[in-house]
């Protein structure tokens, strides 16, 4: 999943690099979640929905 920003200014330093950061980003928080969702089965999920009740 690529972020989401707006068009950026290509003379201001910020703007320059804003995409290759943000995906930089992204990237390391992507792989964040997957490693906190392997802690997760169906079951669980199941659980906590009823839990809810």
């Amino acid at each position: 999943m690529q972020p989401k920003y707006p068009e950026s200014n290509e003379a201001c330093v910020v703007g320059e690099n804003m995409q290759r950061v943000l995906f930089d980003i992204f990237l390391g928080a992507e792989e964040h979640l997957g490693e906190y969702l392997k802690h997760y089965t169906i079951k669980d999920i199941v659980q906590l929905i009823n839990e809810e009740k």
